[in-house]
């Protein structure tokens, strides 16, 4: 049997940054500065998470339904929790969540 990790490195957390980048907002302030059309989006997905703040956040702050998943299980369950105490509505899903 082999390690679950197989080869990825679990055994740092990795950080509680905020990524603004991630956030859909900017992109659309980009499309309306070239003049292009802005389709409504009203689900997005963040693969490989992290601790989740980001996807937390943008949920909260939106009318959007974020959703995510993450490879690390103890990365999963924390964003998990997150978004239960702070009612963000991002679904959250992990290996081992």
């Amino acid at each position: 049997m082999t390690d679950w990790t197989d080869g990825y490195v679990a055994e740092i957390g990795y950080t509680f940054g905020y990524y603004p980048e991630l956030n859909p907002l900017r992109v659309r302030l980009a499309m309306l500065n070239a003049n292009l059309a802005v389709p409504q989006g009203a689900s997005a997905c963040e693969l490989g998470f992290g601790q989740g703040m980001s996807a937390n956040m943008h949920a909260a702050a939106s009318n959007v339904q974020w959703h995510g998943t993450d490879f690390n299980p103890s990365q999963a369950g924390f964003a998990q929790g997150l978004a239960q105490v702070a009612g963000s509505g991002a679904q959250i899903a992990g290996r081992g969540v």
